[in-house]
């Protein structure tokens, strides 16, 4: 197996580096929240500040995701009314 070496061009300080060895990805790969972050407490804690579903899922998407992972969505939106026009 070849290993490829490729140039990466940052531009730090108004200076260009181009350096094939030393750039790392690392800071790019942070993640906002770790692994296991979002437990079922703080799914329904953070599902309360909505109103409705489409609030949680636009404004909470992580939360909303791990929500639908876990099969917990259901439970999570129970308290929220249904979004859209409501006619009989």
């Amino acid at each position: 197996m070849t290993s490829i070496r490729y140039c990466a061009t940052i531009f730090d300080d108004k200076k260009y580096i181009n350096d094939p060895v030393s750039f790392s990805t690392e800071k790019y790969e942070k993640r906002a929240n770790p692994k296991g972050h979002w437990t079922i407490d703080r799914i329904l804690e953070e599902s309360r500040k909505f109103d409705t579903r489409k609030g949680f899922r636009m404004r909470s998407l992580n939360a909303y995701e791990a929500a639908k992972r876990l099969c917990f969505n259901d439970e999570a939106c129970t308290h929220m009314s249904p979004a859209g026009k409501q006619t009989k």
